[in-house]
């Protein structure tokens, strides 16, 4: 790919970013306490399995966005408050975490949830309340399918991270381009089979089956696609049926399933790269907890976990959150962050917070994030982008080098984030696991 266009699309001074709030620069120096606490704060949930990297994530992201706007003056003059709720990954105490968010706690907006079971479950009540939601850490297409078939019901629900099938198409471009097209042809990988291997939950299924069809067609043979069941402990099965396999390909979200394998594969020193979708390994407790073993595994990230850029707004946020949290970012964080500054950008355009006219403005957005470019799928999203737009429902976030688009990056010895494809924003080159360099 040749330099993108559009990175600094959408920036915006700080005067011109006041002012579309109601507020003028000289209101803020001041400070202007009558005018910002004259209203009730505009409450922002943010459930999430707060106890893994998804959530917190999640939080810190949102969190930080709340903070910067409220020092800029609010939204319509009024100031924004997060409000937690921990679903732990369960569908029932989802269903009750946004509950006791919208009626409780008086969220008017809800910014999160991870888990495409706790998603799905959740759904309806989302729903009946008529609250708006924005999709940070779910991927499973199923949620905005209900979108496109029942609009009239389901408009409240919004994806700003991209779908499963995009992440599957992603893992497909960088495939041909990176693993048949350089790394097979140029014998760093000793042959063109490939195995896929996945956590047993919904959302990984559609993933597993776009990566199987198409994977032949880019030149790589598929030669097995093993399923692993959450609380699994022994590996050496999933070894033996890869075995045939040059290289791996994983779809895994889950740190009970992604921290052992890697730790199993490192420690039996399978001779077998590791490529794909590992989110734990976004952050570095998942790095620390295998005790380094992770060194050489490639993963798929979206948004600004890695420190490059991907829009102007991505080093700045990426430099903020390592200050302020100690770590890098994982996806959610910058969705999560990214997420509610669109929010406040489409309650600004809408003069109002009121659910119904936010939707309208959310359904225009066109904001530039840390992640990337964000904008919604309308009605048709196959005649809006015929590349991609098959793959998507309607109120997904676009997909594509000008949109959202993942980096692949390889974790180094320290655990920190290479950026390896695509090249344009590559900060590295792709390294064997360090017992495949004639290591250990």
């Amino acid at each position: 790919m040749a330099e993108f266009s559009w990175l600094e699309k959408g920036k915006l001074s700080r005067r011109d970013f006041l002012k579309g709030l109601g507020l003028t620069a000289g209101m803020v120096a001041l400070g202007t306490p009558r005018l910002l606490h004259a209203q009730e704060p505009i409450v922002i949930g943010a459930p999430g399995p707060l106890e893994i990297f998804v959530g917190e994530g999640n939080a810190n992201g949102v969190g930080m966005a709340i903070a910067e706007l409220n020092a800029n003056g609010g939204v319509l003059g009024r100031q924004l408050v997060m409000e937690t709720a921990d679903t732990e990954q369960k569908p029932e105490v989802g269903i009750a975490a946004i509950q006791d968010l919208v009626v409780t706690k008086k969220a008017q907006f809800l910014i999160g949830l991870f888990r495409s079971e706790v998603v799905m479950a959740s759904l309806p009540s989302v729903a009946k309340l008529g609250v708006p939601l924005l999709i940070t850490g779910s991927t499973y297409p199923g949620a905005t399918q209900q979108v496109a078939k029942d609009y009239k019901t389901y408009k409240y629900i919004f994806r700003p991270m991209i779908n499963g099938n995009f992440l599957a198409v992603h893992l497909l471009e960088f495939s041909a381009d990176y693993l048949a097209g350089f790394l097979v042809k140029k014998g760093l990988l000793r042959s063109n089979k490939v195995a896929i291997v996945s956590e047993d939950l919904l959302w990984t299924k559609p993933v597993e089956g776009l990566l199987q069809q198409t994977l032949p067609k880019f030149g790589l043979d598929v030669v097995g696609a093993v399923r692993i069941a959450v609380g699994t402990t022994d590996y050496g099965p999933v070894f033996s049926k890869m075995s045939d396999a040059a290289a791996a390909i994983t779809v895994f979200s889950d740190p009970g399933v992604s921290i052992p394998f890697v730790a199993a594969w490192a420690t039996a020193q399978v001779p077998i790269p590791l490529f794909g979708i590992n989110a734990p390994f976004q952050g570095p407790e998942a790095f620390a907890a295998t005790q380094g073993l992770a060194e050489g595994i490639v993963q798929t990230d979206v948004g600004a976990g890695a420190d490059v850029a991907i829009t102007f707004r991505s080093r700045p946020f990426h430099k903020s959150y390592v200050a302020k949290f100690g770590k890098a970012p994982v996806y959610t964080a910058s969705i999560g962050y990214d997420s509610a500054y669109l929010l406040a950008d489409a309650i600004t355009r809408a003069g109002t917070v009121k659910a119904d006219a936010v939707v309208e403005a959310l359904e225009k957005t066109d904001w530039t994030g840390a992640s990337g470019q964000i904008q919604f799928y309308g009605e048709n999203p196959a005649a809006e982008d015929p590349k991609y737009g098959p793959y998507a429902a309607r109120h997904d976030s676009k997909y594509g080098p000008t949109m959202i688009y993942p980096v692949e990056e390889q974790l180094d010895a320290q655990g920190n984030k290479i950026v390896i494809w695509p090249l344009v924003w590559a900060n590295g080159s792709f390294l064997l696991p360090p017992w495949m360099r004639g290591r250990g």
